[in-house]
């Protein structure tokens, strides 16, 4: 886990620069969430980690502050493997 969380920073960080182009509303959220779900969904059947991930990006995780003034917020979790199953 602990290569994997800077390597899903990254991949996110580059695949989400044309999301500073787009207006900050719910279609713009809907797509970080399709993006941000493949790349954790491909994770997880590479059996990088436990569990099915969960994300958030919307009303919920950006305040309309945030929406005015453009930053977006994506929340992700996931469950790491146990040490037993970790090589």
């Amino acid at each position: 886990m602990r290569r994997l969380a800077p390597h899903i920073e990254e991949n996110l960080y580059q695949g989400s620069k044309w999301v500073n182009f787009e207006p900050n509303d719910e279609l713009l959220w809907s797509q970080i969430r399709l993006s941000f779900g493949a790349l954790m969904t491909n994770l997880f059947r590479a059996e990088a980690f436990q569990g099915k991930p969960e994300d958030a990006c919307d009303e919920t995780t950006t305040s309309r502050d945030d929406i005015d003034r453009g930053p977006v917020n994506i929340i992700g979790a996931s469950r790491r493997l146990s040490l037993a199953n970790s090589s």
